[in-house]
């Protein structure tokens, strides 16, 4: 039974069914039957309610979990939004390097080269000796075993042939004098535009090879233990010996190939092979720089 005196709740005896009022001077009493409840459903609801306090710790200890997963998978993205914008910015900043340079590239002059293409094929009777180009009338001229001369256009296309004028085994073509120069193994020839012979000069030692320097405006022949530098005299139609350099090359030196340095410089330099041995001379002094032999091996 519940028994209500003013503000306290106090359990009284049970009483019948029936709800009873007494009268009291004061305070007024209540008396209402309340069912008893055992003590196993009393246990039961502690239990209940047990539970239910602790899903509901748990179930906030999961929010508290959850929250903080998301604070976490937040601040990540963030991260790496932030990076992403940096890098985004470095890549503008690097695009428009970029296109500048173009821009400064493209506005600049360009100058394209390629190497050596095959134009045309030509076929000669005999075993070429040797080939010169006259670069005023640009044509190629050929002097072959059968001492004929040959004469093409850059591009390969025939002019002309006919025979030389005497026993040759070499021509080159001195652009500065517009003149023609052959040569056998014992002499110098100057040659005109029609390869008519203008003059002859004897050499003192045999001749195997020859070049131009248009710098100098000489001509250089190399052959048995020897280099001499030869200039036009007499309106370009005669040749007359300047120097001759056979001191320090030994009497086996034997020169085959000549190579000038074209870099423009003075005093102009000449290279000269000699079997496994190369010289280097000073055609503007006339004199011998260094002689090397056994290189290499072949």
């Amino acid at each position: 039974e519940l028994c209500l005196h003013g503000n306290t709740a106090l359990l009284a005896r049970q009483v019948p069914s029936a709800v009873r009022v007494d009268s009291w001077p004061s305070p007024l009493l209540l008396w209402k039957k309340e069912r008893q409840i055992a003590p196993e459903e009393r246990a039961g609801t502690s239990r209940r309610m047990e539970l239910e306090g602790c899903s509901t710790s748990q179930e906030g200890e999961r929010k508290e979990q959850r929250k903080g997963q998301l604070d976490e998978a937040k601040e990540p993205g963030s991260a790496r939004q932030a990076r992403g914008h940096q890098l985004w910015l470095r890549l503008r900043k690097s695009f428009r390097r970029a296109v500048e340079k173009i821009k400064n590239e493209e506005m600049k002059a360009a100058y394209l080269s390629h190497g050596l293409q095959h134009l045309r094929r030509i076929t000669l009777p005999s075993p070429v000796r040797h080939v010169t180009h006259d670069c005023l009338q640009k044509v190629f001229v050929v002097l072959d075993a059968a001492n004929i001369l040959h004469v093409y256009k850059e591009d390969g296309f025939y002019l002309s042939s006919r025979r030389a004028p005497v026993p040759l085994t070499g021509l080159l073509y001195a652009s500065r004098v517009e003149q023609f120069v052959a040569w056998d193994q014992s002499s110098l020839r100057v040659l005109d535009a029609s390869f008519e012979v203008q003059s002859e000069v004897p050499s003192a030692l045999p001749i195997c090879c020859g070049l131009y320097s248009e710098l100098l405006n000489r001509i250089v022949t190399a052959g048995d233990s020897n280099l001499t530098v030869w200039g036009f005299r007499y309106g370009s139609r005669n040749l007359q010996c300047c120097a001759m350099v056979s001191d320090g090359l030994g009497p086996g030196a034997i020169f085959s190939r000549l190579a000038l340095d074209t870099s423009g410089t003075k005093p102009q330099r000449c290279f000269a092979a000699c079997d496994t041995g190369a010289a280097a001379f000073d055609i503007s002094r006339g004199t011998l720089i260094s002689f090397k032999t056994k290189l290499h091996s072949r």
